[in-house]
């Protein structure tokens, strides 16, 4: 915790601890007279000579510090520092750091003062980290420079350990440093930048540190001041026990996302219904170059990969039947056109990204080999007799992952889940399958052109303002017109017996919040979007426990919706295990009920198990006129026969 305390009082146990001392060093400073650098004025020195008049003050306005180096490692116990006259406000959100190599390139935070202090006096914080370092430093907040008038680092030398580190709140931390600080932006995008991660976790009782190279990523999420990148480790290490060992891994920004959790609450629905692979993802917050960059998303990067998109290697000796038929990997995706191995489909000219093998890496031959498989789907899909289980779709596409998917960015109500669809084909296998759950900032009413998603009738992906890659809706529909019972057994089977429920969401939303409560606020100290509408988003709702909230509602709205439009059949209500001779079917907003012995039961449930008719068979031919909507028939014949059916009036 941090405390104000008056300039010549310290809290007890100071005296304990020595002031220590060490060789000024710094970022170059300012000469606000000349408007230029300076190595006479405002330098390194000012902080540390216990003179309030005096100030460090940096030429450049970010990623610029002052420190010690303090000539052998010493474990510090506390920083005192103060503001400039009058500029309490510069030191918000201001890292102090420990390194042990003269660069800072090993450095990890000390601590993030959270607010603005005062300036007439010191303030301290003591200091939660074992570990012993030789060069500690201030390093300012982002576009403020680094500017401050007195730092004391108490402490005591020792190479200290690393049982405890410094977390800022309970998410786990990652701190990256790039050689000679290089920042990434628009210039440098996707050039890779050496450096040094750390991840601390367990409450700053673990940690693991590595050389990666890093760069940025993403495309509309790239637009936005909070940068998401990719990380390429050195070595291939399993990030907070996740199940994939991988080098690389993603860092996904929140900024459009004020609940910071959409992506993870989608995917908890894709891990529900079952899909093969959902990305394994966490909040953390992240340090970079000493700067606080808010809270992220530690992803999993969707590549083929052990424990991710698992599909047979394929090498440039793969080059005839039945090695070249994969595995691969593609994403359908509006900005394949700018990536550098992408093809376009015969039908509807549907761009396509090749993620795997990547451009080079895969052959002419293979990749030819992968559009004429792409083609050969999209044929297949639209032949008129498309449902033949030999020639039709289904010889082509995995219905199971097909449908999972659709219903888990339906759940999410994912205003872009057909602008962007990743597919991946196995050896020895002519269907695509489709997955993972991927890119839901705006997704669960976060899109101001669906919004707000469950007064409306229809599918979000139908919604004609949502993205939509060509040909996907086109195949959707013919897809979802002859696979109703399908999908309703797959909603089905989660909502009854794999807790997709509200209370499983409350539950799983609250324990995110509870867990990022602290950090959050710094978070939104960093990005003041609380009472921004940003970009597609449809409110502010001004704290972050309001966002918290309407997600929880909105989720639990949305379920409700489900149930009705794909059609929840109760747990209760038991397939039966014969057949009868009889028929079952619906016509306009009639039940009729044909065929049955003299005498049999007929059950006509909702979906919700309500029993709304019951009738002994009178006939051949029983009649029953409802109002629209999903209703369970089932008939059970005096000799044990039964027969079950669902059926949607309208």
């Amino acid at each position: 915790m941090c405390a104000y305390v008056l300039a010549l009082l310290f809290p007890l146990g100071v005296s304990a601890q020595s002031l220590l001392t060490g060789t000024p060093i710094g970022s170059p400073s300012v000469d606000y007279d000349t408007g230029l650098p300076s190595t006479t004025v405002n330098g390194p020195a000012n902080a540390f000579d216990n003179n309030s008049s005096t100030c460090y003050a940096s030429y450049e306005r970010s990623y610029t510090w002052v420190g010690l180096d303090l000539g052998k490692k010493h474990v510090i116990s506390k920083i005192f520092y103060r503001p400039c006259q009058g500029q309490g406000d510069r030191l918000e959100l201001g890292v102090f750091e420990g390194a042990n190599l003269p660069d800072f390139s090993d450095a990890i935070p000390l601590y993030t003062i959270p607010e603005p202090v005062p300036d007439n006096r010191l303030s301290y914080c003591s200091v939660k980290c074992s570990r012993g370092f030789r060069y500690v430093r201030y390093v300012g907040p982002n576009d403020k420079r680094c500017k401050i008038a007195i730092i004391k680092f108490y402490g005591t030398p020792s190479e200290g350990d690393d049982s405890q580190l410094y977390v800022p709140g309970s998410l786990p931390v990652v701190t990256i440093h790039t050689e000679n600080a290089v920042e990434i932006n628009n210039s440098n995008k996707t050039v890779n930048q050496k450096g040094i991660m750390s991840l601390i976790w367990n409450d700053g009782k673990s940690i693991y540190t590595d050389s990666l190279q890093i760069r940025g990523r993403g495309n509309g999420s790239w637009t936005f001041p909070q940068k998401p990148y990719k990380m390429k480790l050195n070595h291939k290490y399993r990030m907070l026990g996740f199940p994939a060992k991988a080098k690389d891994w993603t860092l996904i920004n929140t900024y459009r996302d004020k609940s910071l959790m959409r992506n993870l609450v989608a995917f908890e629905g894709s891990r529900l219904l079952q899909m093969p692979y959902t990305p394994a993802s966490t909040l953390v917050d992240v340090y970079y170059n000493g700067e606080y960059k808010g809270i992220y998303q530690l992803t999993d990067q969707v590549e083929v990969h052990k424990n991710r998109v698992e599909v047979e290697e394929l090498t440039p000796e793969d080059k005839t039947q039945p090695t070249i038929s994969g595995g691969y990997m593609i994403e359908v995706d509006s900005y394949a056109p700018q990536e550098r191995s992408m093809f376009y489909s015969s039908r509807f000219k549907t761009p396509i990204t090749v993620k795997y093998p990547n451009e080079r890496k895969i052959t002419t031959v293979q990749k030819q080999a992968l559009v004429n498989y792409y083609n050969m789907m999209e044929t297949r899909t639209f032949f008129a007799n498309y449902t033949d289980p030999v020639l039709g779709y289904e010889s082509v596409i995995d219905v199971n992952t097909y449908l999972r998917r659709f219903i888990a960015m339906e759940l999410a109500a994912n205003t872009d889940s057909y602008h962007s669809v990743h597919m991946y084909k196995k050896r020895n296998d002519l269907h695509f399958y489709v997955g993972p759950v991927w890119d839901c900032d705006l997704a669960f009413d976060n899109d101001t052109r669906a919004y707000p998603t469950n007064s409306s009738s229809d599918f979000v992906v139908f919604n004609s303002r949502c993205s939509n890659v060509p040909g996907m809706k086109e195949t959707l529909r013919r897809i979802l017109a002859v696979t109703g019972d399908k999908m309703s057994a797959y909603w089905s089977e989660a909502r009854n017996r794999r807790d997709l429920t509200p209370e499983h969401f409350d539950r799983y939303i609250d324990s995110i919040a509870l867990a990022c409560d602290a950090s959050q606020k710094l978070h939104y100290t960093r990005w003041k979007t609380l009472d921004k509408v940003i970009v597609l988003t449809p409110a502010a709702r001004g704290s972050y426990q309001a966002e918290v909230d309407f997600l929880k509602q909105y989720v639990r709205a949305r379920i409700a919706w489900m149930d009705r439009k794909i059609g929840l059949i109760p747990d209760g209500v038991a397939e039966p295990s014969l057949r009868s001779i009889g028929t079952i079917d619906g016509r306009g907003t009639t039940i009729e009920v044909d065929g049955f012995e003299q005498g049999s039961d007929i059950r006509i449930f909702q979906l919700d198990g309500t029993l709304v008719e019951r009738r002994a068979a009178s006939g051949l031919t029983n009649d029953f006129r409802l109002q629209p909507g999903f209703y369970i028939v089932k008939v059970i014949e005096p000799s044990g026969n039964a027969v079950q059916k669902k059926l949607l009036l309208q």
